[in-house]
Parts: C-alpha cells; sequence; structure tokens
C-alpha cells in the first residue's frame, strides 16, 4: 500500500501537509498533516485562520469540491489526545462536519451549488470517494 502524503506549508504560525486528489465531482483538498508551531501565540487563533483559508480556497478555486482531514481519537499521550479533541471542537464550531468515506471518519468543509462554504451536504448528495481514484 502507497500513501500519499503531499505538499508541506508552513507560515510560521502552523504547518500543513496536503495533497490534492480528482474525483468525478473535481478535486478534494485532503490535508494529512496539520500542526501548531510551538511558537504560536493562540492555538485556537491558528486554527480559526486555518478554517477562514480553507473557505477562502473554497470560495476562489472552482474546481476544489471540498476539503478534508482525518483527526484520529486513539492516542495514548492524555495531552495530544485533549489538544485534538480540542482542534475537533474549533474546527466544527467554524463550520466543519463528520462524513463516512468508505470507512474511514473524515472531517469535511464544502460549499454549496453558489461556491458559498457551507455545512449542508444536500448540494452534494453523495460526494464521490476519493480512494479509488487517481
Amino acid at each position: 500500500m502507497r500513501i500519499t502524503l503531499g505538499q508541506r506549508v508552513e507560515n510560521g504560525e502552523l504547518s500543513l501537509c496536503h495533497r490534492l486528489d480528482k474525483v468525478a465531482a473535481g478535486y478534494v483538498l485532503t490535508i494529512t498533516d496539520f500542526r501548531l508551531d510551538a511558537e504560536a501565540r493562540s492555538s485556537d487563533q491558528a486554527v480559526r485562520r486555518f478554517c477562514q483559508l480553507i473557505r477562502t480556497l473554497l470560495r476562489m478555486v472552482p474546481h476544489l469540491s471540498y476539503v478534508r482531514g482525518m483527526i484520529l481519537p486513539g492516542v495514548s499521550d492524555a495531552h495530544l489526545r485533549e489538544v485534538r479533541l480540542r482542534l475537533r471542537a474549533i474546527l466544527e464550531r467554524e463550520g466543519a462536519f463528520w462524513r463516512d468515506e468508505d470507512g474511514d471518519r473524515w472531517l469535511v468543509f464544502c460549499r454549496d451549488h453558489q461556491g458559498i462554504p457551507t455545512r449542508r451536504m444536500a448540494a452534494y448528495g453523495n460526494m464521490p470517494s476519493t480512494r479509488h481514484h487517481k
């Protein structure tokens, strides 16, 4: 099995790794790694800026269908588990929602038919899986 991680982008406050996958509905941006810099002043604000970036991409890049990422909850490190729970809560407050895709649980940002980022999936019906597409 080969897993493609993607390209890394850093801005001094956060670092993320992403890849662009082609699907029937267009392209999906998959966030494969997300880290806050140890020097970041406010992790909540950094995550909100990350969400603003995602919404801007969804608004400005017409062929981008949705953005997704996984937050793996099962870690033995209590601090890391707490950080992930906080990240998850912030992303949900900012408009992300959970979606099952091929047996995996993804946190998804998408937009409606007018290009506005939304929590509603009805605009897309069933979004195609990216697992078997290249």
